[in-house]
């Protein structure tokens, strides 16, 4: 063969072709004996490395990539084919920084941009896969996934206006993407924009109408604005989402909530332990129509339920039990059709306990974060140094409900503080312990809803976007008549809050004293729970 440019020239075209014809082993023969005979050439070894990595020698690739890049190949497809043999070859750093060199040479190169942006979501790297996207949409880069991915970095770093407006343009890009639809409605969400997050969701839905994640965020739309009967007939789509909630198969056959007398109803607990503490208030009403209620529920809360003035019997999840119905307990208002949150009255576990210690100086508990593997746990939990502002109140004693705290951590910033956990086995010893105080201060956890169902006044510290059951505005819950909600008024502005809250408590702690005064002197009764 001739060892002329048109040589090169032909040789590269035939074995393109057999690339392109979905053939790499005849496209490697090609190009080693081209190779052989015509010598070295930055595009023949960048084939055979193509070749190669076609039928799975990735190792084998990244040599070949390497000679094409000393024999002068250095464009922009070829750093993005040797991240691709990295990658596969179980070097995925490697692979980022081959990635990157492409996107150097080349800023609008999709395909280096998609692979880039992935890397760095797959390691957390937020910030670089908004710098990457950011750069390849601006130079034209027009895969839809893009703006989609950035929505998602950006959405981690909280900057959720710059979120919905990569998400906006996801959807432009690509207007049936029913994944780019939901990430706008959750990213409207968190702006408040509820009526428009709405409508997003309703549009995932008909685009995909069995997407249960859609389904389940528009019931809690509709909860958070009190659209009771509405939101609690879309509720039952969290039972069809990825995550199971219930177990594979339930003793009995399915309940429809209709009255069956002498029956017995099996109600399995899901979801967290708040959860089912704030269901127990519908217990009655499914009692009154059948013959017998168990409960099956979460370990921690068993001597609590065992222990309450509650028709039911409650079971353990690891426990076998008969019955001839069941039906999820988050499922009793669309089932009993009561839709109240008031249904069945307030402070139905305070029977359970005997009356509080009366003390000299008002106690308040503290709980200042969740559980860290909860979906929301970043937004709606905050650190003891968020709360020191309580500390500066006067003739108060703070008492910690704070599970996992880390002690050294509260022995530097709050040495004085109480801790409630000493010795706490399950939630029956907590509640007797949290009936010894006046006062609940604490971020989105099981705790508000154990001090709401003990009768006990609350402070719940809810995150700019609360949980639906806190509603969208105001500082009443219809679910506990002595819980107050406090909200941020900016994302992740716990300062500002707490900087309120401690001045709230400390006319608390005044109207208390003022309180107790009257009550000793016998001019006033004390509260009721």
């Amino acid at each position: 063969m001739a060892t002329t440019e048109t040589g090169f020239d032909e040789a590269v075209a035939a074995c393109r072709t057999a690339l392109g014809t979905n053939d790499p082993r005849r496209a490697e023969a090609l190009a080693l004996g081209y190779l052989e005979s015509l010598g070295e050439d930055a595009r023949l070894r960048a084939i055979l490395g193509a070749a190669r990595l076609a039928r799975g020698d990735a190792r084998a690739a990244v040599a070949d990539f390497r000679l094409a890049q000393k024999w002068g190949g250095d464009d922009a497809d070829l750093h993005y084919a040797m991240g691709v043999a990295y990658r596969a070859a179980g070097n995925p750093a490697e692979a980022a920084r081959c990635w990157r060199q492409a996107l150097a040479r080349e800023p609008g190169h999709a395909d280096a941009a998609a692979n880039a942006t992935l890397a760095a979501l797959q390691t957390g790297a937020w910030e670089d896969a908004c710098d990457l996207t950011a750069a390849a949409i601006a130079h034209g880069a027009a895969d839809p996934r893009l703006p989609l991915w950035r929505g998602h970095a950006l959405a981690k770093l909280h900057r959720d206006a710059e979120a919905a407006a990569a998400y906006r343009l996801a959807v432009e890009r690509a207007p049936g993407d029913a994944e780019a639809w939901f990430a706008l409605a959750l990213s409207l969400r968190d702006l408040q924009r509820f009526d428009a997050a709405h409508a997003a969701l309703a549009r995932v839905l008909e685009i995909a109408p069995g997407h249960a994640d859609a389904g389940f965020e528009a019931a809690q739309i509709a909860l958070m604005a009190g659209r009771w009967e509405e939101g609690f007939a879309l509720w039952d789509w969290r039972l069809r989402r990825r995550l199971p909630l219930l177990p594979e198969t339930l003793p009995g056959a399915p309940w429809d909530g209709a009255a069956c007398p002498g029956a017995t109803l099996l109600l399995q607990a899901e979801q967290g332990l708040g959860d089912t503490l704030q269901f127990l208030r519908y217990l009655p009403l499914a009692a009154a129509r059948v013959g017998t209620v168990v409960l099956r529920a979460h370990p921690p809360l068993l001597r609590l339920l065992r222990g309450a003035d509650l028709p039911m019997r409650a079971v353990g999840f690891d426990e076998e039990a008969k019955a001839d119905f069941h039906a999820p307990l988050l499922s009793l208002p669309r089932l009993l059709g009561d839709f109240s949150p008031r249904a069945g009255g307030a402070a139905y576990l305070v029977s359970a306990f005997p009356p509080a210690v009366v003390r000299r100086r008002p106690r308040v508990a503290l709980v200042w974060a969740g559980s860290p593997t909860h979906f929301n746990d970043s937004r709606r939990s905050c650190r003891l140094a968020d709360f020191i502002p309580l500390r500066g109140v006067t003739g108060v004693d703070f008492v910690h409900f704070q599970l996992d705290a880390d002690r050294a951590e509260v022995q530097r910033l709050w040495p004085e503080i109480e801790d409630g956990t000493r010795g706490v086995a399950d939630f029956l010893d907590t509640a007797r312990r949290l009936r010894d105080c006046d006062l609940a201060i604490a971020v989105d956890t099981a705790c508000v809803h154990l001090a709401g169902a003990l009768g006990l006044p609350a402070w719940v510290l809810v995150p700019f976007v609360a949980d639906w059951r806190w509603g969208d505005a105001g500082e009443e819950t219809p679910w506990y008549p002595r819980t107050r909600v406090w909200r941020q008024r900016a994302p992740g502005d716990w300062g500002e809050l707490l900087t309120r809250v401690a001045a709230a408590l400390a006319d608390w702690r005044d109207d208390a004293a003022r309180t107790k005064a009257a009550v000793t002197s016998g001019v006033v009764s004390p509260p009721e729970p």
